[in-house]
């Protein structure tokens, strides 16, 4: 096991069948599908004004990291490609839905017109923020972990957040609201929802260790990304070496 998993720090097992990536990952696309639709409310905590989305989407940042962390930058690679291609269905069906004329009986259609006809604009600042933020976020993480030499943890979950979520909540703007909002308002939501966001990930960086360790230990992996292809358009249906 030892040699194994000495083999597994710079290089991938043919072994495809992890024990709970497959899990785990499915965790993280249900959270996601969650913020998606938290999104259309504005929370204000304190002076803070956030997206509803915010709460949950934090969470799927430190899925990201775990799965960065533990089974390297290709896998997390391939779970983010599977989340958008199941958020882009999702937020099609749901709008279809939602446009599909109502029964007589059925009294609460505009409601839920109203929750689930994402308008097309924020789909795709949706989607574009998720694919940017969550790459940005896993690489910055790989490539700390190589210069960190896979020391202080912390460093790594807390750093690819800073990037990673300021990516996301700049290009969500930027499309979202940049014609509905003044630069000023706009500007609170991004810094109010990236402290948010990195203040989350510092709180919950104990779990993290925690969830890290186990796993490694459970999965005999410990991947380093030394010579992974980081083209986020190049995607691996099976985990198995090039």
């Amino acid at each position: 096991m030892k040699n194994l998993t000495t083999t597994l720090r710079t290089n991938y097992s043919a072994i495809s069948n992890y024990k709970y990536l497959d899990l785990l990952g499915m965790f993280w696309v249900g959270a996601l599908m969650i913020s998606t639709f938290a999104g259309s409310k504005l929370v204000a905590f304190g002076p803070l004004i956030l997206p509803g989305t915010v709460v949950v989407y934090s969470v799927t940042y430190i899925f990201s990291d775990i799965f960065t962390e533990v089974y390297g930058y290709r896998a997390t690679r391939r779970i983010i490609w599977t989340g958008m291609v199941i958020l882009t269905l999702t937020t099609a069906i749901a709008y279809i839905i939602a446009i599909l004329p109502g029964a007589p009986e059925y009294k609460d259609q505009e409601a839920f017109a109203l929750i689930f006809k994402m308008a097309p604009l924020y789909t795709i600042a949706n989607i574009a923020s998720y694919f940017t933020g969550e790459f940005v976020n896993s690489y910055t993480l790989a490539k700390l972990k190589i210069l960190t030499k896979g020391r202080h943890l912390w460093v790594r979950t807390i750093g690819s957040t800073i990037v990673g979520m300021f990516a996301d909540a700049l290009v969500y703007s930027l499309i979202a609201f940049v014609w509905w909002f003044s630069l000023h308002d706009m500007m609170v939501m991004i810094i109010s929802g990236w402290l948010f966001s990195v203040a989350y990930e510092a709180a919950a960086t104990p779990l993290t260790y925690r969830i890290v360790h186990a796993l490694k230990k459970a999965e005999g992996v410990d991947i380093y990304d030394t010579d992974t292809d980081f083209n986020p358009f190049h995607v691996d249906i099976s985990l198995k070496p090039n």
